[in-house]
């Protein structure tokens, strides 16, 4: 804790438009601006263009907006929408103040959008929806301790609902749905009683019961999902080493996280949950650790216009989810040891 309060002292006098990381990397998020729809959703594809739409204009001085309504819906919309809500939020802007504030509203009301009859995120065919439902669930949980706003309860209720259902009907779990269940867990519990009170038509212990059942269920699956966790997808074994952290009982220290394969930075979502996993469980490994992000991902960071302060599109990841995607969990690796503490989701 010690740490953790000297890291923010040390870095708190830097602005949110453009915040210097204790890694050494400028934390910059303007440059989205341009790149939200007017409904709030974040285009994967209309990062792309943002080079043709940066120049400034000689006579008016003002630069055009991105016109990224112009991009149709894809898939992988929901995901980015709901990472960059949740890396806003954890900047310190909730939907009643801060300095994006605006855009976070914006995003959190199309992704409320997305919810289906049944209570399911961006639901498809796709075997990976569930983990784009869970990431989705997390962000609101968030949304909704921080902002105090309990009309959105409902919308997390009915999200754990679905994902009750689904772990009843399965004989298996993906281990990030139950990484980021886990964490939608720890920042549901984190909401104040008041706000429970004013959404929850039962009795208010019904929905501290729901999620203690949700939670045994994490319990019972996350072993074998663990295990099975295949060796060479650095994504899946960085979500079960995250997992192991989180499932570890209250007064022990998680297991001491090997980072020595960590020699480029190809892997951003996975570099994040190593991260999270490494700043929990070990002092010394967390220290190889942030030396090596400040070879790898510091170092790869956009220094120039019009993409400043963003990191470009990265291995498989990168190509799913572009660069909103990669700066995303970009931002998350770098900064969650200071910034992230406020998300109740990391249990620093």
């Amino acid at each position: 804790m010690l740490r953790l309060a000297l890291t923010a002292l040390l870095t708190s006098t830097f602005a949110p438009a453009q915040e210097r990381c204790a890694c050494g990397a400028y934390i910059e998020l303007p440059w989205t601006q341009r790149i939200q729809r007017t409904d709030g959703s974040m285009p994967v594809a209309a990062s792309k263009d943002v080079a043709k739409h940066a120049h400034v204009d000689e006579k008016t001085r003002i630069k055009p907006r991105l016109p990224g309504d112009a991009h149709p819906h894809r898939p992988e919309d929901l995901h980015v929408t709901a990472f960059y809500a949740l890396v806003i939020s954890a900047d310190g802007s909730t939907l009643r103040a801060g300095p994006y504030q605006e855009r976070l509203k914006n995003a959190v009301r199309w992704v409320r959008k997305q919810q289906d009859e049944r209570g399911r995120f961006g639901f498809s065919r796709q075997p990976d929806w569930l983990i784009d439902h869970a990431l989705v669930t997390t962000m609101l949980a968030e949304v909704v301790a921080r902002s105090g706003s309990h009309w959105l309860l409902a919308n997390v209720d009915r999200a754990f609902r679905v994902l009750q259902d689904h772990f009843e009907r399965a004989k298996s779990a993906d281990v990030e749905v139950l990484t980021w269940v886990r964490m939608a867990i720890a920042a549901a519990r984190s909401m104040p009683d008041t706000v429970v009170a004013l959404s929850d038509p039962g009795p208010r212990i019904s929905w501290w019961l729901r999620l203690d059942e949700l939670e045994r269920t994490v319990a019972r699956f996350a072993p074998n999902a663990i295990a099975d966790a295949v060796s060479t997808d650095r994504r899946k074994t960085g979500a079960s080493v995250l997992l192991q952290s989180f499932m570890t009982p209250y007064g022990e220290r998680p297991p001491v996280v090997d980072v020595s394969w960590f020699d480029s930075y190809d892997h951003p979502l996975a570099t994040a949950y190593y991260a999270l996993a490494s700043f929990r469980s070990d002092y010394d490994g967390w220290r190889d650790m942030s030396k090596r992000l400040k070879s790898h991902v510091v170092k790869t960071q956009v220094t120039q216009q019009p993409f400043k302060g963003s990191w470009a599109p990265i291995g498989d990841y990168g190509e799913t989810y572009g660069r909103i995607g990669t700066t995303c969990a970009s931002i998350l690796t770098l900064t969650f040891y200071y910034r992230y503490a406020r998300l109740a989701a990391v249990e620093i």
